[in-house]
């Protein structure tokens, strides 16, 4: 099985934890085919990304010959990455006179906790870390002749891309020529 640039569902169970925490709510992934959750709920979507940071992978080699014959050495590539996701919390919006039941109260608090350093500790652990967050968004909406309050941000996050592979290295080349006489073996013979 081929290896994964990137660990996705360490990347998703993160940002996951820190939006449902913070909602206070239930969450799924946009791309789920799972019923959606009672109000209040929030979904999550990775709208774009991985993003390279550019065009120019950085390469690593290191050599160990105790490694078994073809796999002395090992490559490993990786660039700094982003992704991108939106983050909504979706609430009825039973009482228009209590605001801490909007949902732009409840990303506004999402927004605001990525700043802490528990939260950031876990993303530290995970590998990514928070990049900035956009303005959050009020989308509002009438839903089945119901006010649902619904408000969301995107999130840029960085991370990285990395593969590496065990590659085998010619221990010993023959040159002969006739035309300039030689015919030698260089390396280890």
């Amino acid at each position: 099985m081929l290896a994964n640039p990137i660990d996705m569902e360490t990347f998703e169970n993160v940002v996951h934890k820190w939006f449902s925490e913070s909602i206070e709510a239930d969450a799924i992934w946009a791309q789920q085919s799972a019923p959606r959750p009672s109000y209040p709920y929030g979904v999550l979507n990775i709208i774009s990304g991985p993003i390279t940071a550019s065009p120019f992978w950085e390469r690593k080699f290191s050599t160990d010959l105790d490694r078994e014959a073809g796999k002395e050495i090992l490559a490993e590539i990786g660039v700094p990455c982003t992704m991108v996701v939106s983050c909504q919390a979706h609430v009825v919006a039973a009482d228009g006179r209590d605001p801490a039941r909007y949902s732009r109260t409840l990303v506004s608090r999402a927004q605001a906790r990525l700043q802490l350093i528990s939260v950031q500790n876990d993303f530290r652990v995970a590998k990514i870390s928070v990049q900035r967050a956009e303005p959050v968004t009020v989308i509002s909406g009438i839903v089945n002749d119901g006010n649902v309050s619904r408000s969301g941000i995107d999130v840029r996050f960085n991370a990285m891309l990395k593969l590496d592979e065990y590659l085998g290295y010619i221990k010993t080349t023959k040159i002969v020529s006739t035309d300039v006489g030689i015919d030698k073996t260089f390396g280890d013979v």
